[in-house]
């Protein structure tokens, strides 16, 4: 078992007996597709377990919770700045818009890694020489915001859309545009 599952199924038995216990709903979800704004192409290295989301609903509305996506400094494999990992988990929440239709629910959309220091890269120049660049920590750096809509497919059980892009643009002036498919499931709500 590797530590993305380990943290995963530490999560999920405390936000499960929190839900039971107070009557919200346990959220999980998982993307198994990604269509990357770039190319748009579905993502080559897309691994399910990198995509799962596990969060708790605070109130009718938003859910908050963590999630396995790793965090890279860009989705363009193609560029000369090699890709690399800034963080393994990240924050998320959802907002339902409108919960009064029960078949079709549009919601907002945030998410945001765990880093919460000043990030040092190291990149090649156009002449191949080495440079580092030091970005100070900013909360708005690196925060992925969207739209979605969650479609009910059987009772619990939900598919979901969802684009989201950063709100900054990385330190490449880049926002890294993401369309994700996924399956969500809400345990415990009546």
């Amino acid at each position: 078992m590797n530590k993305s599952t380990a943290i995963i199924l530490m999560l999920m038995i405390p936000f499960g007996l929190i839900s039971q216990e107070l009557k919200n709903p346990f959220f999980i979800k998982a993307d198994f597709s990604k269509i990357l704004d770039y190319n748009k192409k579905p993502d080559p290295n897309f691994d399910i377990i990198d995509n799962i989301y596990v969060g708790k609903f605070i109130t009718k509305n938003l859910v908050l919770g963590i999630t396995t996506n790793n965090t890279k400094s860009g989705v363009d494999p193609d560029r000369y700045v090699p890709i690399y990992s800034l963080s393994e988990y990240q924050f998320f929440s959802m907002y339902y818009l409108n919960i009064t239709d029960d078949q079709m629910r549009p919601f907002l959309f945030l998410k945001r890694p765990f880093k919460f220091k000043d990030e040092t890269y190291e990149v090649f120049n156009t002449d191949g020489i080495p440079e580092t660049i030091v970005q100070p920590f900013d909360f708005f750096n690196q925060l992925n915001v969207g739209l979605g809509i969650s479609i009910k497919l059987v009772n619990n059980l939900f598919i979901d859309v969802t684009y989201y892009q950063l709100l900054q643009k990385t330190i490449y002036g880049f926002n890294n545009g993401i369309t994700s498919f996924g399956i969500h499931y809400e345990l415990g709500n009546q």
